[in-house]
């Protein structure tokens, strides 16, 4: 079985600081696919660039990807990640030319993906060749809001709100396996004060970096904490076992009124049958403690 990770990334803060894991926990990344999302791609990809870069992981391909959505205007998140997505926090470098498209390499994949932007590349992918999912060893994707309310509208989470067709159609392809990360994770792993301090006490230059990144959310670090979604999705994916599931049947509402990119589940009896492992809780002690170990050099 393919034990090869995949990221369909759209950076974004919280995206780089799920960057920054991966790279720490030393697995097998295949590469990196960018989407249009909290900036337009093109700025995705010189972003993502800045991270390897900082990382000394510049080996890593970048599979550039979809620069708007399958349907709806575009939707941006500048006020959350500034013009760059990052926040201004790593000086900004061109990507290397030459990789495969987001979507070729989509479809020749057959490890974890972790898509922690909208869906646009892997709906793409799915409308493609519809017997892709099925080659898939798992999906992760950072998107919807169940039990609580939106964060872009008062009903949809950015990812979903940005590109609902395309989240509509990847939940209904069939993958053997979603792991669905959404809004309601965030009370339970917000990074605060106590956290800050403890990333602060993490040697080496990831911790270093993300600590950078991460400036730019200090008010919200200072009242109370911020969730850094694609960094829970990132653990999902590496460390499901720190996770406790709910198996649920999940759509997304595309009628383009006040709930457009809505996720909801279906809880009636008698509703078709599961096409989601929905986040339903997590041991948070050990999720801090393996980010961290994640973070801080290997022969620590």
């Amino acid at each position: 079985m393919n034990s090869a990770y995949l990221f369909d990334t759209d950076p974004g803060i919280d995206d780089a600081i799920a960057h920054l894991l991966a790279l720490g926990e030393g697995v097998d990344l295949a590469g990196f696919c960018t989407v249009a999302g909290n900036v337009p791609e093109p700025v995705a990809a010189a972003s993502l660039a800045s991270v390897l870069r900082a990382a000394g992981r510049e080996d890593l391909p970048i599979h550039r990807g979809a620069d708007r959505a399958l349907l709806r205007e575009d939707v941006r998140a500048h006020d959350v990640h500034g013009e760059d997505g990052l926040g201004g926090a790593l000086l900004r470098v061109a990507p290397r030319a030459g990789a495969q498209r987001a979507v070729d390499r989509l479809l020749s994949f057959t490890g974890t993906l972790v898509a922690i932007g909208p869906l646009t590349n892997v709906a793409t992918a799915v409308l493609c060749d519809r017997a892709w999912p099925k080659r898939v060893r798992r999906l992760v994707v950072m998107g919807g809001a169940l039990a609580v309310g939106g964060n872009t509208s008062a009903a949809a989470e950015f990812n979903f709100h940005c590109d609902p067709e395309a989240a509509e159609i990847v939940l209904a392809a069939g993958f053997p396996e979603l792991l669905l990360v959404p809004l309601d994770c965030r009370d339970d792993l917000r990074f605060g004060l106590a956290e800050q301090a403890r990333l602060a006490a993490v040697p080496g230059p990831l911790a270093a970096m993300a600590a950078r990144l991460l400036q730019p959310w200090q008010a919200r670090i200072d009242n109370g904490g911020v969730a850094i979604y694609d960094a829970v999705a990132w653990m999902a994916a590496s460390h499901p076992e720190l996770f406790q599931w709910e198996d649920a049947h999940v759509r997304v509402d595309l009628g383009r009124g006040l709930a457009y990119g809505a996720s909801v589940v279906d809880r009636r009896r008698g509703a078709p049958p599961p096409n989601v492992r929905a986040y339903a809780g997590v041991n948070s002690a050990t999720y801090w403690k393996r980010f961290f170990e994640a973070l801080a050099p290997r022969d620590i």
